[in-house]
């Protein structure tokens, strides 16, 4: 349901996919990981980002998530 990050003490993240209907009592400025979402969701977010710096991979994406 949500997690916390050792690089931002005062930040939670909350899994947006865990709420059913899709509506949140504040209004998410970022999206992280975008690569991997679905295609055919569009978000209109005040940040996207691909990836993040910390992110250490231990193996490569698989195609499905590429896009190729």
């Amino acid at each position: 349901m949500f997690w916390t990050l050792g690089m931002w003490d005062d930040v939670i993240g909350i899994a947006g996919g865990t709420f059913d209907p899709p509506s949140f009592w504040f209004d998410p400025r970022r999206e992280v990981f975008a690569r991997s979402k679905a295609p055919f969701v569009q978000l209109d977010m005040d940040e996207s980002h691909e990836t993040t710096a910390s992110y250490a991979p231990v193996a490569d994406d698989l195609t499905r998530l590429s896009g190729e």
